[in-house]
Order: C-alpha cells, then structure tokens, then sequence
C-alpha cells in the first residue's frame, strides 16, 4: 500500500493505517473499531518467503517524505476494506478518531484460505 503526499504536505514516518472492513461504522474512517485493523489482516504475509508485515508499524519513506508504503500486506478473507490512515502531525495515533481520513478501498475477492492446488508441469 502506498499514500501519496498532497501536494505542499509532508508525510511522516509516525504515521500510521488501519485496514477496516467496511460493514463496520457505516465504513466511515474514524468511528468507532476503526482504530484496529480487521481480523483478516494477516501479521505475516508469504510469499514467496514469510516476513513479518508492517502494517501495524512504521511505513516505508518515500524520497524526500512524499510516499509511505506499507507493504506486503495479506488480507485473508474476500470483503471490501477501508485503508484508514492517521497523520501523526495531527496528535497521536491512538485513538479511533485518530484514523478518521480514507486513503483507499481494498476490494479482496476469491480470498479462501485453507485451499491447497497441487500443481504439475509436463513437458
């Protein structure tokens, strides 16, 4: 995932996403249950080795602090998801009402984990 600076702003590396299914709150940033991300959101992406995700952290700075990026990020189950983001200048990011601005939607679709393929090639 990556936020683009607005053009005469700064991005921090403070600030933080939520990633927040949106049946929840209406899918309005901010509200109440957007401070956490949805369960679907995996700590642990692998692909293709596993690595800690982070988007419960610190973003990737862009060249001179104009994008973050969050990145891998796995999302286990099909839905629609509000990226919630809090910029860190603004106070904390502690509080629900702290990730009140929509960066983006997530449209996962076909998501079904437990699913093993065995797969061959012939020649």
């Amino acid at each position: 995932l990556t936020v683009t600076a607005a053009v005469g702003s700064v991005l921090s590396g403070d600030d933080r996403i939520r990633i927040v299914h949106s049946s929840l709150s209406d899918g309005k940033c901010g509200a109440f249950g957007t401070g956490e991300h949805s369960l679907a959101v995996s700590m642990i992406s692998c692909w293709p080795s596993c690595v800690d995700s982070p988007v419960s952290g610190a973003p990737e700075m862009g060249e001179n602090n104009e994008t973050e990026v969050w990145d891998p990020v796995l999302i286990t189950e099909s839905g629609e998801y509000n990226i919630c983001w809090c910029n860190a200048g603004q106070g904390g990011c502690d509080n629900d009402e702290d990730f009140a601005f929509k960066a983006g939607v997530i449209n996962a679709r076909g998501v079904n984990v437990g699913l093993h393929f065995h797969c061959a090639a012939y020649f």
